[in-house]
């Protein structure tokens, strides 16, 4: 088995579009990692997507041809998409001309691939929608192969799913062979990749498909989580049945690395990938120094597409706290999780003194957020040590306890504090198993002071 034919990035996320510098600095990465094509593609850009009819200004056009010298240096096809389908007219000639001249400004830059992009769009997904964006999209792709360009990459308004239902079978039955049509897999955001479903879908559209990986992109509703977890659930003989993969990365161009780079050790050889060695081998690769504090942290930010149960190592920590006390192992108990918060708190302060500096801007409010979950932790921790503390005290003065009792009331206060400032957090990292634990505490605590 070898790799796939395409292996690569697509910019496909909703935010700021990279900078010149993002872009060749990721381009370099590519290159480094075997990978051969980059989509642009990003929503924000106008002039992709809402200004797709008017041609680039100038002050875009030299950063444009930068963009293609980069690739061209990597050995990467760079792929300008252009996504018309907010306003176009199907059957407008001027639409039409207008499409094929913003084209063809791109190709004067070098750019030989494009792509037609209808995603995202609000129009009923008909038969008839099907054969006015294959009509157009077959018109494009005879001009433009006929001015020497490559390939054109297809992403239809229906991307995701089975691909059972005519919009799509008319896709498969009208689009001309040479043209790749791209998807998301059963899920805009897909939490597996399967041979059986590949089969399947290529079937419907008469061609291998292409897959628009939607990982590790954090877009929209994402936007709190931290998509730096490793790569997983993707079948190992998929390179026989689809053209590609191109993963969608977060906006954070740094830290997108730790999720594209086991990306690429998959798409370059999928039989021999093994997730775990090839994300510790990128946390080592990105972050440098202070690997063991960075690979702790991103354990507890594994919540994804990929992974929507709550981070293991963290539930893990938890779940031997409870089962010591229930077994009446409370030093070891309480030992054991205390130093795991101190370590939470103590990773943060190596990550942050990190050589790449990019990384630690870009991370920073998760970092801040798992630091403070680890102080909110520390503080349950002593609150229920305290709790044992007065209920096994069977020798000191009603005075001493009320004592206790009291000091008690104000670490109950305290934490009840930091709990309610958590509700602001922007960002979502540990997942919800800080929280829970903390407000199971505050909850058992507060009914044992009752009795």
């Amino acid at each position: 088995m070898v790799g796939f034919k395409w292996r690569g990035v697509i910019e496909g996320f909703y935010g700021k579009p990279w900078t010149l510098e993002e872009h060749k600095d990721m381009f370099n990465f590519m290159g480094k990692h075997n990978m051969n094509i980059y989509i642009y593609a990003p929503k924000d850009d106008p002039y992709h997507r809402v200004k797709w009819a008017e041609p680039y200004p100038k002050e875009y056009l030299s950063e444009l041809a930068e963009l293609a010298k980069s690739a061209l240096a990597n050995n990467i096809n760079l792929v300008f998409a252009i996504s018309p389908g907010l306003s176009i007219d199907y059957r407008s000639d001027k639409h039409f001309r207008l499409l094929l001249e913003k084209c063809q400004q791109l190709q004067n830059l070098g750019v030989e691939s494009f792509g037609l992009f209808f995603d995202d769009i609000p129009q009923e997904q008909t038969k008839r929608l099907a054969e006015f964006q294959a009509d157009l999209a077959n018109r494009l792709n005879k001009k433009l192969l006929a001015s020497g360009s490559e390939q054109l990459f297809f992403c239809p308004t229906l991307y995701h799913g089975s691909g059972e239902n005519e919009y799509v079978q008319t896709l498969g039955e009208s689009l001309a062979i040479n043209i790749a049509i791209m998807w998301t897999g059963q899920d805009i955001c897909s939490s597996v990749l399967t041979t059986e479903d590949t089969l399947k879908l290529s079937k419907i559209l008469r061609r291998p498909v292409l897959y628009w990986d939607n990982y590790p992109v954090n877009d929209l509703m994402m936007k709190p989580e931290l998509h730096i977890g490793p790569y997983i659930n993707r079948d190992r003989d998929l390179s026989n049945h689809c053209q590609g993969i191109v993963a969608n990365p977060m906006p954070l161009v740094e830290s997108s690395k730790i999720s594209l780079s086991p990306i690429a050790a998959y798409l370059d050889s999928p039989t021999n990938y093994a997730p775990e060695i090839a994300w510790k081998e990128a946390i080592a690769e990105v972050v440098g120094k202070n690997f063991s504090a960075f690979y702790r942290f991103a354990q507890g930010n594994t919540i994804s597409p990929l992974q929507r149960g709550e981070p293991a190592r963290m539930q893990r920590m938890i779940s031997e706290f409870w089962q010591a006390i229930n077994r009446a192992a409370f030093m070891e108990a309480f030992l054991e999780l205390n130093t795991f918060f101190h370590e939470m708190t103590d990773d943060i302060t190596k990550i942050k003194n990190s050589s790449n500096t990019k990384l630690i801007r870009e991370i920073e409010p998760w970092l801040n957020e798992y630091k403070q979950w680890g102080e909110i932790g520390k503080s349950a921790v002593e609150l229920i040590l305290n709790m044992f503390d007065l209920l096994l005290d069977d020798t000191s003065t009603a005075a001493i306890k009320d004592g206790k009792t009291a000091a008690l009331d104000k670490l109950r206060a305290e934490l009840k504090t930091e709990l309610s400032r958590t509700i602001d957090f922007k960002t979502k990292a540990c997942g919800e198993v800080v929280r829970n634990f903390v407000q199971e505490v505050y909850r058992a605590t507060g009914s044992l002071m009752c009795k």
